[in-house]
């Protein structure tokens, strides 16, 4: 069950819960409003709160079953999106899977390249993506969970 428990400039805090278990992930919180010159380059960054008992599938998972952890972006008219630079997964021994897995615990943060095209229009924009995810405990994985996120882009002379 998805709930939105928050939502407020710049931000959008999200809580993750199943009848059957214990509330997985997460607290995602895009960056608040940036501005860029056009012709100019940003990185928008996208922090995911794991929270503690659970981890999320690294971007390459160590069984092909496991669904990666991925983030999705159009950048639009005028703003062009590099490819998305995620943090360097851990290894953690997995029950469930009797093995160690790549995965992403605590404190995430995914960084998106954006560059502004000299020609782009001015005024305030909005950067629009999809977080994927898998969540697991140390016993089970839930199904893959989508996420919707923004970003909200001032593009100046």
């Amino acid at each position: 069950m998805k709930r939105l428990v928050a939502a407020g400039a710049g931000f959008l805090v999200l809580s993750f819960g199943a009848p059957s278990g214990p509330p997985a992930p997460a607290v995602v919180i895009p960056t608040p409003l940036v501005a860029v010159r056009r012709g100019g380059e940003i990185l928008l960054a996208l922090q995911v709160e794991v929270l503690d008992g659970w981890a999320i599938q690294a971007p390459v998972p160590t069984l092909p079953h496991l669904i990666p952890t991925s983030l999705a972006v159009e950048g639009g008219p005028g703003l062009g999106v590099g490819s998305v630079v995620y943090p360097d997964p851990v290894r953690k021994r997995m029950a469930f899977a009797r093995r160690e897995l790549s995965v992403l615990t605590g404190s995430v943060v995914l960084l998106v390249p954006v560059r502004v095209a000299p020609d782009a229009p001015l005024g305030l924009r909005t950067v629009r993506g999809t977080l994927t995810y898998q969540a697991c405990t140390d016993e089970h994985c839930r199904l893959p969970e989508e996420v919707g996120v923004a970003w909200e882009v001032l593009v100046v002379p």
